[in-house]
């Protein structure tokens, strides 16, 4: 019996008017199911520096390294809205007391979800929190000035 060594992805590299753009395959969750999709992202603007494909590729290849080593998992792939709307909250309800869990889904749906609803946890760094919590503080802030319902506008 023949064992297969785990293939590693090097992604397809091309460049669109003035940026390249990488394309690579990762295993996602959609409808409760691990699925294989096909993915493309900008990864850098056309410079001196970014000439040609094997200038771009490290950049790419740094993208790619959590899939090759296994540590990425498909849930990973989730938004933070889809974890907190179907993970969470639902948690934090059974767990928690009745006044907290209120608070904690006032927080989410006033001021960190606009913030928060298309970023992935993959993707979630502890500077985006920073700054999550400093644009969410500002709109409480606005909001307490206004003497109004609490509403985050915030761009």
């Amino acid at each position: 019996m023949s064992y297969r060594q785990p293939s590693t992805q090097r992604g397809y590299i091309f460049k669109r008017k003035r940026s390249w753009y990488g394309r690579w395959r990762q295993d996602e969750i959609q409808n409760g199911n691990v699925v294989r999709v096909q993915r493309c992202e900008k990864l850098c603007p056309y410079s001196d520096r970014y000439r040609t494909k094997k200038d771009v590729q490290p950049l790419l290849d740094e993208k790619l390294q959590p899939l090759n080593a296994g540590t990425a998992r498909p849930e990973s792939t989730l938004s933070i809205r889809e974890y907190t709307e179907q993970f969470f909250l639902p948690n934090a309800e059974r767990e928690l007391r009745p006044a907290t869990y209120n608070g904690y889904k006032y927080t989410w749906k006033l001021y960190l979800r606009p913030h928060l609803e298309k970023v992935t946890l993959r993707d979630f760094r502890c500077v985006d929190a920073t700054n999550c919590s400093i644009n969410s503080i500002a709109c409480m802030a606005r909001a307490a000035l206004r003497s109004a319902t609490p509403r985050c506008s915030c761009p």
